[in-house]
């Protein structure tokens, strides 16, 4: 009788398995639509007349462009895998990803996190009452600040087209795409460490911390424009304050845009960082 009943779960197991890769293909095939679709929409947004020369929209579009190299470096890759495993395994253990691929798997969230990061940091410049602040929220600025951003993880990532290639596991007897100059050590730091703190916990902290402030920025900026109100109501003119006030209510929606991808990206980025360091962690023991 346990015989039998150990068989019917093993049996239930492995067809439980069998049925979440199946749908694993098609959840692939899902993102990818839904991925592509989003990013290609917002740079169609962010590249309107009204919005391409403000310096939140140069941080929101070039995120949205290094996330549409991110959909199709990450998911269409492994949609192809899991349809034909053959020709996954091609593409995967060919020279030119092995490199170049893995290079472009590696800057493109760090990019992605970097870009949403500076949105924040723009959005809290834009919003303080503080002059000085308010001048580095400028499209120039932005325009070089996205240039070095990316030659800098350009730099970070260069060891994969440099210290890497496709080489065959003694071990496994399989090729794999592996280390072939300097350290494993210092590059599973880089690779694994590296990456996974940065994404999942060293970007959520700022951009909390830069959620808060611009709170902090909006709710001060909306008591001194309630104050000139009152100033105005009383009989006592006060219009320097009116220009502000039209420009708060100009970036409103920039605000809450900010305020709502932030919390998505602190929220979901956690689980992934956590389930990344525990992997490259683990063939250190």
């Amino acid at each position: 009788m346990s015989n039998s009943t150990s068989r019917t779960t093993v049996f239930d197991v492995i067809r439980t398995i069998n049925i979440l890769n199946e749908m694993n293909k098609y959840v692939y095939v899902l993102l990818y639509i839904l991925g592509t679709c989003g990013a290609a929409l917002n740079m169609i947004t962010f590249l309107q007349k009204q919005l391409r020369n403000k310096p939140c929209a140069v941080y929101f579009l070039a995120t949205s462009i290094v996330d549409l190299s991110t959909v199709n470096a990450f998911i269409l890759i492994e949609a192809l895998a899991a349809f034909s495993s053959s020709l996954g395994n091609r593409i995967l253990l060919s020279k030119i990803w092995c490199t170049l691929g893995n290079f472009i798997r590696f800057i493109s969230p760090c990019l992605s996190s970097t870009y949403l990061t500076l949105t924040s940091v723009d959005r809290f410049c834009a919003s303080s009452l503080n002059t000085k602040l308010r001048k580095w929220s400028q499209f120039r600025i932005s325009r070089i600040v996205v240039i070095i951003c990316f030659l800098i993880w350009a730099l970070l990532a260069l060891h994969y087209p440099i210290a890497y290639a496709v080489r065959e596991n003694p071990s496994t007897m399989t090729n794999e795409c592996q280390v072939i100059h300097g350290s494993p050590t210092i590059f599973l730091i880089i690779d694994g460490l590296l990456f996974s703190l940065y994404n999942g916990v060293i970007t959520p902290l700022i951009l909390a911390t830069f959620s808060m402030l611009i709170l902090l920025n909006m709710k001060r900026s909306r008591n001194r424009v309630n104050q000139q109100k009152h100033l105005g109501m009383n009989g006592t003119r006060s219009n320097t304050g009116n220009s502000g006030n039209v420009r708060s209510y100009q970036n409103v929606h920039m605000f809450r845009m900010v305020i709502v991808q932030i919390s998505l990206t602190s929220i979901l980025q956690i689980p992934f960082a956590v389930l990344f360091i525990y992997t490259y962690l683990k063939p250190l023991q």
